[in-house]
This record gives structure tokens, C-alpha cells and sequence, in this order.
């Protein structure tokens, strides 16, 4: 909880019917990995790249969920700074 308000998660459904657990980008109804709108491809290919050819391979997200909640708050933080 910010304050006294819930951050809303992410609308995204998955195929086996349960929700993101991720929270929705601040002016979203999705997270960073769910959000299609083509400036936030463009930074997701982006962390792709960055992490690797292999690095997504293999991995268990579920130990990985909470990284989600914060990278939202460094891409808020950096669009603060960029604005």
C-alpha cells in the first residue's frame, strides 16, 4: 500500500485463467510485461536485450514476481526524472 492507496495489479489473464500478480504501470491497466502499447514494447525489448541472449531461459517466474513490482517503480521514478 502508497500511502492509504492499493496499487491496482495487472489485468492480464493468463492462460490457465489466474491474474498477474504484477502491479499495472501507473498510467496502465498493465504491468510493464503486459502493457502493449508500442513505447513500452520498446522498452521491454530493450530489457530483453540487456538481459541476454539466455537469460530468460530456464527461469522460474514465480521466484522472480516481485522483481516486477520493482521495476515499475524504477520506470515511474524514471520517467519523474525524464519529464
Amino acid at each position: 500500500m502508497i500511502g492509504n492507496v492499493e496499487p491496482r495489479k495487472c489485468a492480464f489473464i493468463h492462460e490457465n485463467g489466474e491474474r498477474c500478480g504484477a502491479y499495472a504501470l501507473k498510467d496502465s491497466l498493465y504491468c510493464f510485461w503486459h502493457d502493449g502499447r508500442p513505447e513500452i514494447e520498446a522498452k521491454r525489448r530493450m530489457a530483453w536485450s540487456r538481459g541476454g541472449s539466455s537469460a530468460h531461459k530456464n527461469v522460474d517466474l514465480d521466484l522472480i514476481a516481485g522483481l516486477n513490482d520493482a521495476l515499475d517503480h524504477i520506470i515511474e521514478l524514471e520517467d519523474l526524472i525524464h519529464d
